[in-house]
């Protein structure tokens, strides 16, 4: 089974967008990056992703492991 759909959350986004074209050039789709957990649970519930790549150490009120 293929991943279609990749969501990155990241609140570095110079890491999260050194990781999109990685992603493309594979063939896999990136949804979004989010920079807040909360930002993540909106869009996850709304596009239901494949995969999340999550970045643990979150500096927000949810972090990577919530």
């Amino acid at each position: 089974m293929k991943l279609n759909k990749i969501l990155i959350v990241d609140n570095e986004l110079l890491m999260a967008d050194s990781i999109k074209p990685c992603l493309k050039k594979n063939g896999y789709n990136v949804l979004s990056i989010a920079d807040t957990g909360e930002i993540a649970v909106h869009f996850a519930e709304k596009c239901i992703p494949d995969l999340v790549i999550v970045n643990i150490q979150q500096n927000r009120d949810i972090d990577g492991i919530e």
